[in-house]
C-alpha cells in the first residue's frame, strides 16, 4: 500500500502531465489550424478602345474660270469724211482742212489733208496719214510724222487732246490741241509754241456729214 505523501507526488505528476499534455496540445492545435494565405487575384485590364481612323475626305476638284473677254473700244470718229478750217487766232491766217476716218480691226486711220494756208510757217505740207490704236487712245496713243514729228493722240469719251514734240520745222518747239467730239464733228483750240518761248494760238472745226 503506497503511503500518502507518494500519494500526492502521483497526482502531482498527473497533474503535471495533464498541464504538459494542455500545452502541448494547444501548440500543435495552433500549427494545424493555420490557414494559408489567401492569393488576391491580378485585377483585369480592360483593353484600351480601338480607335476608327476618320474617313479621308476627296477635295473637290478647282474649277478654272473662264478667260474674260474684253470687248474692243467703240471708235472715236465716224467713217467717212469731214470738212472744215482752222483759223490763227495770233497773226489771222486761216486755211482749209479735209479730215477722211477709216474704222478697221483695232485701230482708226485718220489722213489730214491742209489744202490752203501758210502751215507752221512752211506753207501747204504734204497730206497727213496717222494710225491709232484703240486700246491706246484713253491713255495717249504715240504715232510718229515726217512733218509734225512726235505725237500723242489721247481720245477719252468725247474729249481729244494732241500734243507734238520734236517738231522738224525750225523754229517750232512743240503745239498742243484740244477738242470734243459729237456726232456732228470735231471742234477745240490749238496753241503752236515757238523756240523763243512765244506762241500763237488758233481754232479748228471739222463736220462729218
Amino acid at each position: 500500500m503506497s503511503s500518502p505523501r507518494h500519494r500526492r507526488l502521483s497526482a502531482l505528476a498527473v497533474a503535471l502531465a495533464l498541464v504538459g499534455a494542455a500545452c502541448g496540445g494547444s501548440s500543435g492545435s495552433g500549427d494545424a489550424d493555420t490557414a494559408a494565405p489567401t492569393t488576391t487575384a491580378a485585377p483585369t485590364t480592360t483593353a484600351a478602345p480601338t480607335t476608327t481612323a476618320a474617313p479621308t475626305t476627296t477635295a473637290a476638284p478647282a474649277t478654272t474660270a473662264a478667260p474674260t473677254t474684253t470687248a474692243a473700244p467703240e471708235p472715236p470718229l465716224p467713217d467717212g469724211t469731214g470738212t472744215g478750217v482752222w483759223n490763227n487766232r495770233t497773226f489771222g491766217s486761216t486755211g482749209q482742212v479735209i479730215a477722211s476716218v477709216t474704222n478697221e480691226g483695232d485701230a482708226s486711220t485718220v489722213t489730214l489733208d491742209l489744202t490752203d494756208g501758210f502751215v507752221l510757217g512752211q506753207g501747204i505740207p504734204e497730206p497727213t496719214t496717222l494710225s491709232l490704236p484703240l486700246d491706246q487712245l484713253v491713255d495717249g496713243a504715240l504715232v510718229e510724222d515726217p512733218f509734225l514729228g512726235t505725237l500723242t493722240v489721247a481720245i477719252d469719251g468725247d474729249t481729244i487732246e494732241v500734243t507734238g514734240s520734236d517738231t522738224p520745222v525750225p523754229g517750232i518747239a512743240g503745239f498742243t490741241a484740244s477738242g470734243t467730239i459729237d456726232d456732228t464733228g470735231i471742234r477745240g483750240t490749238y496753241e503752236v509754241l515757238f523756240d523763243d518761248g512765244t506762241s500763237a494760238t488758233g481754232d479748228f472745226e471739222i463736220a462729218f456729214a
